[in-house]
């Protein structure tokens, strides 16, 4: 009775939970009232309405409810007693009745209780109760037909296809043999195609996949229970679900499952012949038809195996299905070639397997009655053979050119056509040989000649098809028996009819000699040829007997040409033999052979043994190990015949079977050269070619042998020696063996000289150039030719890495050989009109050293292209690119083209684009040095103490690094190869040192972004290359730039010692390079040391050594060697751009203070005037005339450049920058050098140009690096200078810094900056200025424009970009805070406060900008970044033209710089942006020059407020240390010492952040870190309740601590400026109205103008306090200001001030801020700060608060995010997640136990996809990235490990993030290269929003974050109540319709357009967003500072939506 009385609280919870009840009866007993209206006498009536309606309020939300849990409860039956599952089952009957009864009452779609039912179908389906679930869903189906048609509307119509879709698999599962069942299946397929139409596409392939899927299924099954009765229901059901495969998108595996009907269909019973045939057909016909309209040659894959199986079964089917073939394919033959031909070739085939069948069973003369019939013309072979012919290769024999013609997947379709054709005939010929041997045959018969022409078509087809794919293609159709097969049948029929028998033979030979053939094949052959060896005596006499012959005549006729015809086929013989014989090698010997003869002499038997040596080396390629055995057997014979010159000779020949053995036996090689050396000395004969090629052949083995051996060099030297000394008669011909050595000598000559090259040795070059002419002359090649030939394999440079494209040298060996004309440009030019891309590699090295000549300037008729764009080089490149065959050449010179044009784009700064060529250079020479080398890599990490930080470091351990044999046989067969002399032939060497060059280059171009880790990898792998083939001037090369990268990530052993390993290099190899290359090392080597010293505090290092560090680098490039008549004149040394003489007075002059400023006069005379005597006023006279006209002269060139390379710049803009009178330089015919004698970069290109000498040209080029270099160093020597306070020597040193063109645009930003801070630096120094130059009295103005046209100049330069905006930045700033510094004339449209907040922002996470761009290009596949109007680094093609002009970090011209910015204002979002920048003490100086504070603080934070609704504020705030008390009690101390005795000497804290300015101001945060790693990752052994206690203890102290720093950090850095950080209030209705009130009372009352924008700020953020001291910062219009320490600033004294305040306050208490709104705001962040946790800031911890490293990176992820949701038909003005598409990542690494309990259910229960205990793939995790909204990772780190970051950072879209493991969100800084981190690759990979952990973090307190995240997040998407603005729009929107308004119209259509907006596919803006819900998360946390304020949003504001349902 209890029970009974249960209410429904109580049979939830029961039905929930119950295990064994009865419960069925306890629902029949609660649900008794609807008992008698559920009975089916019972209708409905009107008077029944209200007890329905009454009943439906009672029991409906019991009845959902239960409905709700059933499902769940079902869905696990495994774990349910089958009573049990029946009574869940009855009471979920029950309970949907009782639902359709009182569904009438309910405001929904009549079909909705359906969908209802089709839960219950889906249940019974999981239970396996597949006949009940079948009934069920049948009964649903036709409930939904009363509904009205299923395909009227789309909902209804998704349900009626579920229902189908389930109803139709559980027909399948069930398996029934009722074949009505399967009738009414059919009747559905017909029925429900409609209803598909309607769907959505994602829907429809869906349910119609799993639809066609269980169709299959049934059909299937209906085959194998195939019955007589059931013939027509099968071929239905067959053609039903093909029918159904060719509609869906599994259109592609008709055939796989056509495959599986007929395999289902052979494996039945013979008895059933005839229908199974029928069937058959059936099935093909079906399948015929897709293929008609697609052309699949997956079909003929069917027919194959048909046809296959009808072979094996051998019954009529052959016969039958041949009929069916033959007229399938007369219907495709029309439409569908080959397809009709090779279904003819499978008739075909099949009809003789019949008739071989026939044939068995007793019709003996069927063979050669076969064979004697002419075709009736359906089975016509020689017909069908014509067809074949006609098509595949045009009646001609089979080419690579028809392979690729016609396509591999048709020429393998063929193949196994014609296999299976002609195998059966094959096996009816050989099966009866005997038979038709002793037949006689008409040779005329056409099926008889048919056959023989279908066998010979096979095998040479099959051969063909060998020969052209690689073995591994091969596999994929090679059959040996087969090919062998028929090949003897083809010879059986040849030698029956004397037809074609020659034919036959040499077929037999190809395939005999094919290199395809296996052994066990061959002796199948020779078993079938058996009478072959019957004539092996006949032939062995029948060989000696004419080698005898032979020896008789060649003693009588000494030119008797040698039998090596007879001794090649004897060789032939003797490998086939040898190949399948298990014998002795020498029994096959013509020695042994010879051996019982007394007519040869020993002379005659060497001439033998060496061609039959030659022999077996032409055979190596057929059988290598055989060849190489035999060769060395008959070389130690040689070896005994022979001494003096011959031995030597065969020594040489044995090296080379040695090397070809590999490089084991390499020493071996060796020393058989060196043998042979020894015995050519020995002899004192005249040098020969012979041994000049031992010497090269020894120098090339042993630097692959022991690379660092000084033996290479001597043997090449040798060598060249002994070539020169060789003469060449002028009467030697063509004939002459003589010439023959000359081709041999150039090509050893060739690896002689590219090794020389790669190894810088230069010493013979001048000789090997002159054998080359001697040679090319001999040859008669034009010099033309012969010049085009050494360019095209770029043999003309000196040696790797020169800076020289031609070797100076070899113009002058040209000249003495030529006369003069070689000199010429133009004959260069030329040379090469053959070649395009010739030409263009050659003008383009040159052309941009001439980018600020004027185009249309005449010079003279000069050949030479000075407008060779990037555009031509790179469709050149790509043109050679497409040749087919693409050659190994072609690769190689189209790599070059492409890594000169980097060259070219990096001098003008245009690295974006440089990066995408330099990877394309970089990728085709990576492509040849794999084809020429071979090795094995193993990767370690080095550990390396680093101040005590452990430094992991990438080591490669090469091993077994060695040419391949064939690059390396090639080099050996120089005395035996037809070689062509106008042959392009690479070298391994050659191939090497592009390899390297183009690491090297790719690794600085990364450098130069910012990449440094890529880079680092990069120059790593090529150092240790480098250094294993002993390459020293790669070394250099790679540590220099190593140490340039150490440097940067302040690692600073590591940079030392890679730059004095470069040092040490430089100073252990005399003869390395040439001079002048060696200098640029050598000083860029001192200049990296320089740097090195200079700005980091390197033990026993000052500054004042990097100082001689940079003189004695500028020594070097101030010596003699660069003087020319051209660009750097002798007579023009002493006022050369850096005089030795003046940079020594410079360097000798000791720091000065002050006070020593008096005897300035005295130390700057360096020439005395002729009267001895130099009184102060004259000299500062004659200084300032000197420097003054030095200065003029400089700025004139500045000023002329800018003229050229920024057209738009103003001429007022001009002057301000300049001030300076115009040096005026005239192009025309007679210029005037504004630079007397050391030429600018205006005078100097056209001087060249005029010359047209190509010397002249390449003196241009080594001045421009030498330049370059120079201003470098100039500039570092400044900022010496600069550390020491020595002004003046700045000036003389800056005034030498001559400021050219675009070609130095990088140069010139990084001069122009360091001018500008100097200048800053030292503004206020009057007393120096006085005494100084002009440029004492620049102007602020002056600076800033100098600063904002080195902004644009090098925009694509990160590093120096920042540096540059930055200075802007804070110049803008402080030129507000007082009238002398004001920038009145900077600009008259755009206020200071937008300059100094766009600068501040363009200096933050510029290098991860650049990244991006990298990554968007790349994934856009496109190589070229230049945007529609030809500007660069602006984007790419491919990256869309919105994203691009979002990216954009700067303009291409410094006119444009004023629009430029006004477009970006208008481009922010509406969310407020917030930019800080900590600046340390450099700038604190800097700073305080400009304020009048009396002390300096420590360092300065530079915030910026962005957004798109009001004007931009950008504040200084001084920042001073907050000491923090960290003092340890004794409890804490002894819990540390507890865990750390037990395992912290295992543990070790990195920092991630290595050193910073937060470590000067906040050294607290530090620490508390490092405790909390320790206190987090170690735990004591012993697990007591003290222990614990002091754990918590120290975890709550950390917690405490680290919320005290947090506060402090506020009130000390901020102070009255926090409100800075406050959101925009979004939806106040009396912010409005209450700042228009108080703008008017301070005007009116105060008199006080004060700053909305300010004003509006400290309204918004009054909760926080507002002092009287911020009054005086109202007055501010430009919201730029300084602000001050409290304690200095001045007490408010002014009346009017106070009564402003009392306004102000006023104000305040009128607002009403709890109904205030506040709005996200995004945190962009100097990686000096990222590591705080900002976010739990007072007033930022209940904020919705983001960050993201760049405002171009929100722009871009804003724009990303509209662009993919109007894809898929959404809008909203942020990303949309729904948080139900989830795939999660739980405990993959099996150690997080707790965690995964407590979310594995969690996950499962919302349906959520995911892997929980172990990793899955990283394809998988790609893929789960993709395609879902979110990712969910619970595991230790950030998950890195799971997935490597560039397969992240490829995908085009990518989920948000919540990762919950330690550490998951800090991101590691590499010094000034870009951080390094998880939440940025998700962010570079597309992902909205990445939540994550800024350092450790326990896993239960995380765990509790995560969880309530989660669940807010749940919450939030099932939430319906409406939003509050949204409501407040629309009552707006209704007052406005009801007033009727017509001024208001404007108005409310813009309120109508944003609730559109706004309620589109039911995305809200003003709903919360994923990030606000961590401020309520952090309160779950234990410790909610130490834990809770580690995790962060990376990301912008990004909504939750339902993307459906769950």
């Amino acid at each position: 009775m209890a029970s009974t009385t249960m209410n429904d609280t109580s049979l939830l919870s029961l039905l929930e939970t119950s295990t064994s009840a009865p419960i069925s009866s306890l629902f029949t007993s609660y649900l008794s009232p609807f008992t008698d209206l559920l009975k089916p006498q019972t209708k409905t009536l009107s008077s029944q309405t209200t007890t329905i309606r009454s009943l439906a309020k009672q029991y409906l939300r019991f009845l959902n409810k239960s409905l709700s849990i059933l499902p769940k409860r079902l869905s696990k039956a495994s774990n349910l007693n089958q009573p049990l599952i029946l009574e869940l089952f009855e009471v979920y009957r029950l309970c949907l009745d009782c639902l359709d009864l009182v569904s009438s009452q309910l405001s929904c779609k009549p079909w909705t209780v359906q969908v209802q039912r089709l839960r219950l179908v889906h249940c019974y389906e999981v239970v396996g109760k597949y006949a009940e679930g079948e009934k069920e869903g049948f009964r649903v189906l036709n409930n939904l037909r009363l509904c009205g048609k299923l395909d009227s509307d789309k909902e209804l119509a998704l349900v009626a296809v579920e229902v189908v879709a389930v109803i139709v698999k559980c027909v399948a599962m069930e398996r029934s043999k009722d074949s009505e069942v399967y009738r009414k299946v059919l009747t559905l397929v017909k029925e429900i195609r409609p209803c598909f139409e309607v769907l959505d596409a994602s829907i429809h392939e869906k349910f119609h996949r799993l639809f066609t899927t269980n169709l299959g299924k049934c059909t299937l099954f209906l085959v194998l229970e195939l019955t007589s009765s059931s013939g027509d229901l099968v071929r239905e059901f067959c053609s039903a679900v093909l029918s159904e495969y060719a509609k869906s998108s599994m259109r592609d595996q008709i055939y796989k499952f056509s495959c599986r009907l007929c395999s289902s269909l052979f494996s039945l019973e013979d008895s059933r012949d005839l229908l199974i045939r029928d069937l058959l057909i059936s099935v093909l016909r079906s399948t015929a038809n897709a293929c008609k309209v697609h052309s699949d040659m997956e079909f003929v894959e069917l027919v194959s195996y048909c046809a296959n199986k009808c072979r094996a079964s051998g019954t009529i089917r052959c016969s039958s299905i041949a009929g069916y073939l033959i007229e399938l394919a007369d219907d495709f033959s029309q439409v569908m070639r080959p397809i009709d031909l090779i279904l003819k070739i499978y008739a075909t085939g099949l009809h003789f397997i019949s008739c071989s069948f026939k044939s068995q069973v007793g019709e003996s003369n069927l063979v050669i009655e076969i064979l004697k019939d002419d075709g009736d013309g359906k089975y016509n072979v020689a017909a069908l053979l014509n067809s074949l012919e006609s098509y595949f290769h045009n009646n001609s024999n089979v080419t690579s050119t028809c392979i690729k013609r016609i396509g591999k997947a048709n020429w393998l379709s063929y193949i196994n056509a014609l296999r299976f054709l002609c195998m059966p005939l094959a096996e009816l010929v050989n099966s009866e040989k005997k038979q038709i041997l002793a037949a006689e045959f008409e040779a005329t018969g056409s099926m008889l000649l048919g056959l023989q022409d279908i066998f010979h078509q096979f095998c040479k087809v099959f051969h063909s098809m060998c020969s052209f794919t690689s073995e591994k293609e091969r596999e994929e159709f090679a059959d040996n028996k087969s090919v062998l097969s028929v090949a003897v049948a083809n010879f059986t029929l040849s030698v029956s009819t004397n037809v074609k028998l020659k034919e036959s033979v040499n077929l037999i030979k190809q395939i005999i000699s094919s290199d395809w053939i296996e052994q066990h094949d061959l002796k199948r052959l020779l078993v079938s040829l058996y009478n072959i060896g019957v004539h092996l005596l006949k032939v062995t006499r029948i060989v000696l007997k004419t080698l005898e012959n032979w020896c008789v005549a060649g003693n009588l006729f000494d030119s008797l040409p040698g039998p090596m015809s007879l001794v090649k086929q004897w060789v032939k013989i003797a490998c086939k033999l040898q190949k399948n014989v298990n014998t002795d090698d020498s029994d096959f010997s013509l020695s042994c052979v010879l051996a019982s003869s007394d007519k040869v002499s020993k002379r005659m038997i060497g001439i033998i043994l060496e061609q039959e040596l030659q022999a077996y080396a032409d055979m190596s390629p057929y059988y290598p190990e055989l060849s190489r055995r035999m060769q060395m057997k008959i070389i130690d014979i040689l070896l005994g015949y022979m001494d003096g010159l011959q031995k030597s000779r065969i020594l040489l020949r044995k090296a080379r079977t040695l090397r070809s053995c590999g490089i084991e036996r390499l020493r071996d090689s060796i020393q058989c050269l060196t043998e042979a050396i020894s015995i050519m000395n020995n002899l004192k004969t005249p040098p020969s070619h012979q041994l000049a090629s031992a010497y090269c052949l020894r120098a090339l083995c042993n630097q692959e042998a022991e690379p660092s051996s000084k033996q290479i060099l001597v043997d090449m030297e040798i060598s060249v020696d002994i070539w020169l000394s060789l003469s060449i008669p002028e009467d030697c011909t063509s004939d002459d063996t003589l010439n023959v050595m000359s081709e041999n000598m150039l090509f050893l000559l060739y690896n002689t000289l590219d090794l020389l090259c790669m190894k810088g040795h230069v010493k013979v070059h001048r000789d090997i150039y002159e054998l080359f002419i001697r040679l090319f002359r001999r040859k008669n090649v034009p010099l033309e030719k012969f010049v085009l030939l050494l360019w095209g394999c770029r043999r003309l440079s000196s040696h790797a890495l020169c800076v020289s494209p031609v070797n100076e040298t070899f113009i002058m060996k040209l000249s003495e050989h030529y006369g003069e004309h070689p000199r010429s440009i133009d004959f260069w030019i030329n040379s090469f009109k053959g070649s395009e891309p010739l030409t263009v590699g050659f003008e383009q090295i040159f052309s941009f050293l001439f980018a600020n000549f004027p185009h249309g300037v005449c010079v003279h008729e000069s050949s030479f292209q000075l407008d060779i764009t990037a555009d031509d080089v790179k469709k050149t490149a790509s043109e050679l690119l497409v040749l087919v065959p693409e050659s190994s050449h072609s690769t190689f010179f189209a790599g070059h083209l492409y890594y000169d044009l980097c060259e070219r784009l990096i001098s003008n700064g245009r690295l974006c684009e440089a990066l995408s060529y330099a990877k394309e250079a970089h990728k085709l020479r990576t492509k040849l040095f794999q084809e020429n080398f071979r090795f094995s890599v193993e990767q370690n990490v080095e550990s390396i103490d680093e101040a005590g930080d452990k430094i992991e470091k990438v080591v490669f351990n090469i091993k077994n690094f060695q040419v391949y044999k064939s690059s390396a046989n090639e080099v050996w067969s120089f005395d035996s190869i037809s070689w062509e002399i106008d042959r392009n032939y690479l070298s391994p060497w050659s191939v090497l040192q592009s390899y390297l060059e183009s690491i090297l280059q790719l690794a600085i171009i990364l450098e130069l972004i910012g990449n440094g880790v890529e880079a680092e990898a990069f120059l790593l792998w090529g150092k240790s290359v480098s250094c294993l083939q002993s390459l020293s001037l790669f070394t250099v090369a790679f540590s220099s730039v190593l140490g340039k990268i150490y440097r940067k990530k302040q690692h600073l052993m590591l940079a030392e010692r890679e730059l004095q390993t470069a040092e040490q290099t430089l100073v252990n190899n005399d003869d390395f390079a040439c001079i002048k290359c060696k200098l640029i090392l050598e000083a860029s080597v001192k200049l990296q040391l320089g740097d090195l010293y200079r700005t980091n505090n390197v033990p026993a290092k000052t500054s004042s050594h990097a100082y001689s560090l940079y003189m004695s680098a500028l020594d070097k490039l101030n010596i003699s060697e660069w003087k020319n008549s051209i660009t750097c004149p002798e007579e023009g040394s002493s006022q050369t751009m850096f005089p030795e003489k003046k940079m020594e007075k410079i360097a000798a002059k000791k720091p000065r203070n002050k006070s020593s400023l008096k005897t300035l006069a005295k130390e700057k005379v360096s020439l005395p005037e002729q009267n001895g005597r130099v009184t102060r006023s004259k000299y500062r006279s004659s200084q300032n005339s000197k420097v003054g006209k030095l200065c003029e002269e400089q700025y004139s060139i500045l000023k002329h450049s800018e003229s050229n390379t920024i057209s738009n710049y103003t001429h007022s803009q001009t002057e301000s920058l300049l001030e300076t009178k115009t040096g005026i330089v005239d192009f025309g015919s007679d210029p005037t050098c504004i630079c007397k004698n050391l030429k600018c970069w205006n005078c100097l290109p056209l001087e060249v140009l005029k010359s047209g000498m190509i010397k002249d040209f390449i003196l241009v080029k080594w001045e421009f690096v030498r330049r370059q270099l120079a201003l470098r160093l100039l500039t570092c020597i400044g900022k010496c200078l600069g550390d020491r306070d020595e002004i003046h020597e700045i000036h003389d040193t800056v005034v030498q810094t001559q400021l050219p063109g675009d070609v130095f645009a990088v140069g010139r930003a990084a001069i122009l900056y360091s001018l500008s801070w100097f200048s800053l630096k030292h503004y206020h120094s009057k007393d120096d200025r006085s005494l100084c130059c002009d440029l004492s009295r620049v102007q602020l103005s002056q600076v800033v424009s100098w600063l904002k046209l080195a902004f644009v100049l090098c925009r694509e330069v990160p590093t120096l970009f920042q540096k540059v905006a930055r200075l802007l930045a804070v110049t803008y700033i402080f030129s507000t805070s007082s009238e002398q510094y004001s920038l009145a004339s900077s600009s008259k449209v755009i206020p200071e406060n937008y300059w100094a907040s766009f600068y501040h922002q363009a200096s933050l996470g510029a290098n991860l900008d650049y990244h991006f761009f990298s990554i968007r290009s790349q994934r856009c596949k496109t190589q070229h970044l230049v945007n529609s109007k030809g500007l660069h680094a602006t984007g790419s093609v491919g990256i869309g033209a919105e994203t691009h002009k979002l990216i954009r970090l700067a303009p291409d011209s410094i006119s444009d710089l004023d629009q430029f910015v006004t477009d970006f204002f208008t481009l922010l979002p509406s969310s407020t942006i917030i930019c800080m920048s900590l600046l340390g003490s450099a700038y604190a100086k800097l700073i305080g020059k400009f304020t009048p504070y009396p002390s300096i603080p420590n360092a300065w934070m530079l915030v910026s407020r962005l957004n798109s609704k009001g004007q931009p504020v950008a504040v200084l705030l001084p920042v001073n240390s907050i000491s923090e008390d960290f003092s340890n009690d004794d409890e804490t101390c002894s819990c540390g010492k507890t865990a750390e005795g037990n395992s912290a000497n295992n543990k070790h804290w990195h920092c991630p952040w290595g050193s910073s300015v937060v470590d000067d101001v906040a050294p607290a945060f530090r620490m508390i870190l490092e405790e909390n790693y320790f206190s987090s990752s170690v735990f004591p052994l012993e697990d007591t309740e003290m222990i614990r206690k002091l754990w918590w203890d120290q975890r709550n102290r950390l917690d405490s601590l680290l919320g005290k720093l947090l506060r402090k950090l506020e009130d000390s850095w901020f102070g009255q400026w926090r409100f800075l950080l406050q959101g925009e209030w979004s939806n106040s209705q009396s912010l409005d109205t209450v700042l228009k009130k108080v703008v008017r009372n301070l005007k009116s009352k105060c008199k006080v103008d004060a700053n909305e924008t300010l004003l509006r700020l400290i309204l918004q953020g009054s909760s926080f306090g507002f002092e009287q001291t911020f009054i005086s910062h109202l007055h501010h219009k430009k919201c730029c200001n300084v602000a001050c320490h409290e304690e200095s600033c001045e007490p408010l004294v002014n009346s009017s001030h106070q009564e402003a305040f009392q306004i102000i306050n006023e104000a305040i208490s009128e607002l009403d801020e709890a109904s205030a709104n506040i709005e996200p705001i995004i945190l962009v962040m100097d990686s000096e700060v990222q590591m705080l946790p900002w976010e739990n800031l007072p007033i930022l911890r209940n904020q919705e608060v983001y960050r993201m490293p760049s405002v171009a990176s929100i722009l871009a992820a804003l724009n990303r995010s509209c662009q993919d949701l109007d894809q898929v038909g959404e809008f909203a003005n942020f990303p949309l997640v729904d948080p139900l598409d989830a795939f999660y990542l739980l405990n993959p690494s099996g150690d997080l136990n707790d965690t995964q309990d407590e979310f594995e259910s969690w996950f499962k229960d919302w349906h959520l996809e995911g892997k929980a205990g172990s990793a899955p793939p990283a394809e998988e995790l790609a893929v789960a990235l993709k395609i879902h909204d979110l990712f969910i990772y619970f595991g230790h780190g950030s998950g890195s490990q799971y997935i490597k970051k560039d397969e992240i950072q490829k995908l085009e879209k990518c989920a948000a993030t919540l990762l919950m493991g330690c550490s998951s969100g800090s991101l590691k800084l590499n010094g000034r290269y870009i951080p390094q981190g998880m939440p940025l690759t998700y962010l570079l990979g597309g992902s909205p929003i990445t939540i994550a952990n800024l350092w450790e973090v326990t896993d239960k307190d995380i765990d509790r974050f995560g969880k309530a995240m989660l669940d807010s997040w749940i919450k939030e998407r099932t939430s319906s109540i409406n939003c509050s603005e949204c409501d407040s729009v629309a009552k707006q929107l209704e007052a406005l319709s009801l007033k009727g308004n017509a001024k208001k119209k404007a108005s409310r259509k813009k309120l109508t357009e944003d609730q559109d907006s706004n309620f589109c596919k039911g995305s809200c803006n003003h709903r919360p967003k994923i990030g606000s819900f961590i401020i309520q998360a952090r309160e779950a946390c234990k410790l909610p500072f130490l834990v809770g304020a580690a995790p962060v949003c990376y990301g912008v504001p990004t909504c939750i939506r339902k993307k459906k349902d769950y």
